[in-house]
């Protein structure tokens, strides 16, 4: 009997002992984990964010609307040549949380994302007259065999391409495209930041239906879908109606 208890307080004594081993590995565990965390992340006094009161300094001489100062001064954005703009990091994620919010609204009503190339060939655009029509505004230039290819300034062309091939049956529509990229234009005087600028980020959607009934429909959607966004972004907004001068509708 003394023996059988003189055991079991061995054994006791053993069981403590790993079970204060086990507790102090699982602290360093998680010690380690926290501490590695901390050192992984970004820390403000690490951020490369240049920002200035004085902006007398900058190579930008368009610098005169306000909102173009402040992005300056808090180091969002740096002028590379005349009319186009570096992305620091702050405005990059400033502009992906935007983009979040469009995406999520674009796919509430339907709309799928996809990416149209920024290099376009002029075949498209001259069959539509936009290549003499579009002017000194278009960014034109040659391969090495010298066919004929255009910075996007827009993409209704490419766009129309790809859905005329692709799409055969009115089974497959309605169809909303869109898509979130850079445009250029070589503006003749580039001018309020990234408000008027040569290279900018533009969002595009597309939207394919069976009859003009339909496509003022979706448009209806479309508008409440854009008073969502600029809701949630908290920027206010007008709508306005625009005249067309063309006789053709605004519904293609």
């Amino acid at each position: 009997m003394i023996r059988g208890i003189n055991a079991f307080k061995t054994n006791l004594k053993k069981l403590n002992q790993f079970y204060q081993f086990s507790q102090f590995s699982q602290f360093s565990f998680r010690y380690s984990t926290i501490t590695n965390d901390f050192s992984n992340r970004n820390c403000l006094s690490k951020t490369f964010l240049p920002t200035s009161k004085d902006i007398s300094s900058s190579k930008d001489d368009t610098v005169k609307g306000e909102s173009h100062q402040l992005m300056i001064r808090a180091g969002l954005i740096r002028q590379s040549s005349s009319g186009v703009y570096s992305l620091l990091p702050f405005a990059l994620r400033s502009l992906e949380k935007l983009e979040k919010i469009v995406d999520q609204e674009m796919k509430n009503i339907g709309a799928q994302k996809l990416s149209l190339p920024i290099l376009l060939s002029a075949n498209t655009w001259k069959k539509t007259g936009r290549w003499e029509t579009a002017g000194a505004e278009l960014f034109r230039l040659k391969d090495r065999k010298d066919s004929e290819f255009c910075l996007a300034p827009t993409h209704e062309e490419e766009i129309t391409q790809l859905i005329s091939k692709e799409i055969t049956s009115y089974r497959q529509l309605p169809l909303r495209l869109y898509q979130i990229g850079r445009k250029y234009r070589d503006e003749m005087r580039p001018r309020s930041g990234l408000l008027r600028g040569r290279e900018f980020i533009m969002k595009d959607l597309y939207t394919f239906d069976t009859t003009e009934e339909l496509a003022l429909k979706t448009y209806e959607e479309i508008i409440e879908a854009y008073k969502k966004i600029f809701k949630n972004i908290g920027l206010p907004f007008s709508i306005v109606s625009i005249n067309f001068n063309s006789p053709s509708p605004p519904v293609i």
